[in-house]
């Protein structure tokens, strides 16, 4: 989703775009392949990332907006775990860091509102309800689409062989040869 999300971005803000793939567009050896990718704001691995995170909810919304596609599933994501282990701490400090509105259960609250999750009595869970799921292969697609759409040259199945600095800004090698662009932006996921 990546590279397919930087081309559009650029080549809406008026770039020359060239867009490489090594496999043909939605293949599936790639970080974004397959139907779907969990998609939440109180993220654990880190706080810093929440505003990562705000941003791309609020771009989710609006490249649904304007590309007419449904491409985000507001579901919920209840995220639980033992209150003193790393991931439920790192989820508490991001929450606490940046005042996210999720809901901190227990296990006995778990128990109640669904029995059909039974949880060990010292869990603790949080609910974040503007998290979901996206539609990570149609995502792809949109967005190689309004590439295409500002201008973005495709180039699928077209390996990039190597970069490397040039006097007028990257030469790019692929089977074809070299070519010179002003600027290389490398999202190899």
């Amino acid at each position: 989703m990546a590279g397919s999300a930087a081309a559009m971005h650029l080549a809406r803000r008026g770039a020359r775009v060239t867009l490489f793939e090594q496999f043909g567009f939605g293949h599936d050896r790639g970080s974004s392949h397959g139907a779907t990718r969990l998609f939440r704001i109180a993220y654990f691995e880190h706080p810093d990332y929440v505003p990562i995170l705000q941003r791309a909810y609020a771009l989710w919304k609006s490249l649904e907006a304007e590309s007419g596609e449904t491409l985000f599933h507001e579901t919920g994501v209840l995220q639980a775990g033992a209150p003193g282990g790393g991931f439920m701490q790192g989820l508490a400090k991001a929450i606490a860091d940046h005042d996210l509105p999720v809901a901190q259960l227990s296990a006995s609250d778990i128990a109640h509102a669904h029995p059909q999750l039974t949880l060990p009595s010292h869990f603790i869970a949080y609910f974040e309800r503007e998290a979901g799921f996206v539609m990570a292969g149609k995502t792809v697609e949109t967005q190689i689409r309004l590439a295409r759409d500002a201008g973005a040259s495709l180039r699928p199945a077209t390996p990039v062989l190597g970069w490397t600095p040039a006097a007028e800004g990257v030469s790019v090698e692929t089977a074809a040869g070299a070519e010179i662009f002003d600027r290389a932006v490398i999202t190899a996921g």
